[in-house]
């Protein structure tokens, strides 16, 4: 028997568990709602509520009583069960282990199951107590804290990843949290956040996870439609060939072109093109918003399976765009263009610029916990799945929001270099230390989104 403890609801506790707290903190940030989730391992009916705009289960052992209150989870249902034996069936959108496998005597069996219970584009979440910390269990239980059992697995994170890849997942994310456990009057979120970031000093952390999904053979491929937005703002020297370059691909393509607030032709020449095309859309509107609010109004109209951004001045070849698509058919769910890969036109990008690309892509690397090498190609893609889950804040650019929240959410994160142009007409938006300033502000942000 794993776990014999009588759990209830505490929403009106004056003190949570602190393990439970992080937890739930962690699953509520990274699970978007509406999602179908089984909940594996939980002893803590506030884990449960965290994700109570989903649908789910949460599975129980014999002897262990998991009290929820309904109007905190009104689609979630408690089952007494073991995961190896239980069936469900149908599918989950995200299976979550909390805390399971450390004390799982028959791992290789657990993880075949989830293979069987996840949907084909789902997630499974790993979350684990560190081992190398387990003399910190033992000190916290010694000053009165509710900690995890300490007779468990010991499971270092590098054995979980090895684990699921041999069960045939692939992985999406891993690494470590909760780094302290007080709130050291408001600083301890700050640590919790910074820490786990820093090499050597995470492995110190309290907990580790891994994000992991069921691995698709190379030759595997799914059928998808695309919605291209053009984000426009006084281009009218730029916008028709930037249209008419833009191929066909997918099962079908559309090409959503925003006239942010121009002040020249840019919309007259958009119509003109349209004639005797259905495949092409126009939004416009006064005043100038920025290209975060333009890009974000095209998503809204969208239809297609693949959403991308693609700059109006063509400095990334529309051409390349199938490219990016087949990457998303073959299994990516975000894709980043880059352009420090191929060799660039001259002048390209101005010398400033490039210290802006260097600076930014090392600070957005570092806060996502995952490779950034070009933040500001305007080349993004990703599922629109996902749309209704992105924060569209920062109307300036809005790539900023597009990478914390593919980031929060653990989606599988692709670069693909591109083969960057001169801009042929008109000048750059981009003004190196007015806007610099606003980017590093929207950056520090992301220590916050980003769980």
């Amino acid at each position: 028997m794993r776990y014999v403890a009588r759990v209830t609801s505490a929403p009106n506790a004056t003190r949570q568990r602190w393990f439970s707290r992080q937890i739930s903190t962690f699953l509520n940030s990274v699970v978007p709602a509406g999602s179908r989730v089984l909940l594996a391992g939980c002893r803590e009916a506030n884990v449960v509520e965290a994700l109570g705009d989903c649908e789910g289960v949460a599975l129980v052992e014999p002897g262990t009583a998991l009290l929820l209150d309904a109007s905190r989870a009104p689609r979630w249902r408690v089952e007494v069960q073991d995961l190896k034996t239980y069936a469900p069936g149908r599918k989950f959108d995200y299976v979550i282990l909390d805390d399971y496998l450390t004390y799982e005597d028959r791992l290789h069996d657990v993880l075949e199951r989830l293979g069987e219970m996840l949907a084909a584009d789902g997630q499974a979440s790993v979350l684990a107590v560190n081992p190398s910390m387990l003399w910190g269990l033992r000190v916290a239980r010694f000053l009165g804290l509710a900690t995890p059992s300490i007779e468990r697995n010991i499971l270092a994170l590098e054995d979980l990843t090895n684990l699921a890849g041999i069960s045939g997942f692939e992985l999406i994310d891993s690494g470590f949290r909760f780094a302290v456990p007080w709130g050291l009057l408001g600083a301890g979120q700050t640590l919790n956040a910074v820490v786990p970031r820093l090499p050597v000093l995470e492995r110190f952390c309290f907990g580790q996870y891994m994000v992991v999904r069921p691995a698709q053979a190379q030759s595997q491929r799914t059928p998808m439609s695309c919605s291209v937005v053009v984000p426009c703002f006084n281009e009218e020297g730029n916008v028709r060939e930037c249209i008419e370059r833009i191929p066909n691909f997918g099962t079908w393509r559309e090409i959503i072109v925003v006239d942010d607030g121009s002040k020249d032709r840019t919309a007259e020449i958009v119509r003109d093109v349209m004639k005797g095309r259905d495949d092409i859309r126009l939004i416009s509107y006064h005043p100038n918003r920025g290209k975060g609010y333009a890009v974000s109004e095209g998503w809204k109209a969208a239809k297609g399976d693949v959403l991308m951004m693609l700059d109006c001045d063509a400095t990334t070849p529309p051409e390349e765009l199938p490219i990016f698509h087949d990457a998303m058919e073959r299994g990516a769910e975000f894709i980043n263009g880059t352009r420090v890969v191929y060799p660039r036109e001259k002048d390209s990008i101005p010398p400033v610029n490039r210290l802006g690309v260097t600076f930014f892509a090392s600070l957005l690397s570092w806060i996502m916990a995952r490779r950034i090498s070009d933040p500001f190609c305007g080349t993004k893609v990703f599922l629109r799945k996902y749309w209704q889950h992105f924060e569209m804040t920062e109307f300036l650019w809005g790539d900023w929001d597009l990478f914390f929240t593919a980031a929060r959410f653990r989606m599988k994160m692709v670069e693909l270099p591109v083969h960057y142009k001169t801009r042929k007409a008109g000048e750059s938006k981009m003004r190196p230390i007015e806007h610099g300033l606003k980017l590093l502000k929207a950056s520090l942000k992301g220590l916050k989104v980003v769980k």
